[in-house]
């Protein structure tokens, strides 16, 4: 399993269609990375309610769609404004910046392979 993305997940959701996994994975990674601009805007600016709907939402679909390292910082972060450790939530940040860059490496290396695959 890859804690990036686990595409073991995406096919436990759509099967061997490689077609629908690269559009759904196009998609999960516009999405996650709108909601992760949103979660640092949020926590910038001490907007802790605003943040923790936007880390639900993050959690949820990152745990779906087989991003477990990035639900779980997002779980981090979240717990951190719920117990008012607000000290923890920068570095966290940037934990979710780094786990952002590895998925958009391994999209990169991935998309590619389903296309090939369908052919």
């Amino acid at each position: 399993m890859n804690s990036v993305l686990d595409l073991s997940r995406l096919e436990e959701i759509f099967g061997p269609d490689g077609t629908a996994i690269h559009a759904f994975i196009v998609d999960l990674q516009a999405a996650v990375e709108a909601l992760a601009v949103q979660i640092e805007t949020e926590c910038s600016a001490a907007a802790w309610p605003r943040a923790r709907l936007a880390l639900h939402e993050f959690v949820g679909m990152c745990g779906t769609g087989g991003c477990a390292e990035l639900s779980a910082i997002g779980e981090y972060i979240r717990a951190a404004i719920v117990d008012e450790r607000y000290a923890d939530v920068p570095g966290a940040i940037d934990r979710l910046r780094a786990a952002l860059e590895r998925l958009r490496h391994t999209v990169r290396g991935t998309l590619p392979l389903l296309a090939s695959a369908e052919k």
